[in-house]
């Protein structure tokens, strides 16, 4: 074959073969659905696709483990930090009588307004309405290493919050000029107070009441 053929055959684009009896008697069927590419298609979306969050903006994403442990490696070796989670009350107990249960299981402190307190004093101190507020339990309390043993003790902590806070986490690093950053971890798809669907491939297709929306009636007809 002479080099200018060579180069004519380079320069045809990517083309797909069809035989012109096809089984299916569609009338409405396409490339896409003939040849199966739309059904890779809508499971390639559903992989890579990602959900933000319409109220923050931010990726919406179950979190491990790792990731904290990357939050934590992300800041200078030193670094102040807590272990925290959500106060959640079980079982039908109030807030009082889960707090006194935790007491028993070995945790002694909270975090109530970025302050830490031990949990007979707020028991002691607190009003019914007060209780009402945003409280959490404090874990543990660490310094920011790489090292192998801050590692291990930071899963361990991690996975008790994990637990103990119905699949939620929270790390609270302490600057030297007395301000705070607060990062939370959740192995919940949710993010903002919102629970959101993982992205499958009924999403991507055209003929599924799941798509584009939840109220949609699937393909017009």
């Amino acid at each position: 074959m002479s080099k200018p053929e060579c180069d004519f055959i380079k320069g045809i684009p990517p083309a797909i073969a069809i035989e012109q009896k096809v089984n299916s008697r569609n009338p409405r069927s396409t490339v896409g659905t003939s040849t199966e590419i739309y059904e890779y298609l809508r499971l390639l979306y559903a992989r890579v696709g990602k959900t933000y969050s319409p109220v923050s903006g931010q990726l919406v994403k179950k979190h491990s483990i790792e990731d904290i442990v990357n939050c934590m490696l992300s800041f200078p070796k030193g670094t102040k930090y807590t272990v925290l989670t959500p106060m959640m009350p079980r079982e039908g107990r109030t807030l009082a009588q889960q707090l006194e249960m935790d007491f028993k299981q070995g945790f002694t402190r909270v975090e109530v307004n970025r302050e830490i307190v031990r949990i007979e004093d707020f028991l002691q101190q607190t009003t019914d309405g007060d209780k009402k507020q945003n409280i959490y339990l404090l874990v543990d309390r660490m310094t920011a290493d790489d090292s192998k043993d801050s590692i291990s003790r930071l899963t361990d902590s991690a996975e008790t919050a994990m637990y103990e806070g119905d699949g939620n986490c929270l790390l609270r690093f302490y600057s030297a000029d007395g301000s705070t950053q607060l990062f939370s971890f959740s192995t919940k798809f949710e993010a903002d107070g919102i629970k959101f669907e993982e992205p499958n491939d009924q999403m991507f297709s055209f003929n599924s009441p799941l798509a584009p929306a939840p109220n949609a009636k699937g393909s017009a007809k």
